[in-house]
């Protein structure tokens, strides 16, 4: 009885033991993207734009596993819309309901926390800006 115990242990111990999650490093970019995010510093090159793009400092861009993205901020209008991922190009395309001309094209990386934007040409100029998840 007791080697049986110890056996049905063992096998719930390999089970569980070899179930690792991934970290939020190993994630796929895609999975990632998925959450609430807070701008909290934004570049057209070298020159910090972020009192200009963010005034009010409650810049915030959500994006839903539906696809759906929304942002907000003040005194900006709300924007909807979708997004899509290209793992082979590693590019973000924001697809926004307000017409192709507040459409945007990004260049996404990681690092910790933080959510960095690269503007990609021809749709924006050299822009980069940095987000929190919140």
């Amino acid at each position: 009885m007791i080697n049986r115990l110890v056996a049905i242990f063992f096998c719930l111990l390999l089970f569980f033991g070899c179930n690792k999650r991934p970290t939020e490093d190993e994630k796929p970019i895609e999975e990632k993207i998925i959450g609430k995010w807070k701008m909290v510093e934004i570049y057209d090159g070298k020159k910090d734009i972020s009192k200009e793009r963010n005034p009010k400092g409650d810049r915030v861009l959500e994006f839903k596993k539906d696809s759906i993205y929304h942002s907000s901020g003040r005194p900006f209008a709300p924007r909807s819309g979708y997004w899509h991922f290209n793992e082979t190009k590693e590019i973000l395309f924001m697809d926004s309901e307000a017409g192709p001309g507040d459409d945007s094209k990004w260049v996404v990386s990681f690092k910790n926390d933080t959510f960095l934007f690269h503007g990609k040409s021809p749709f924006i100029r050299t822009v980069y800006a940095k987000w929190v998840k919140i």
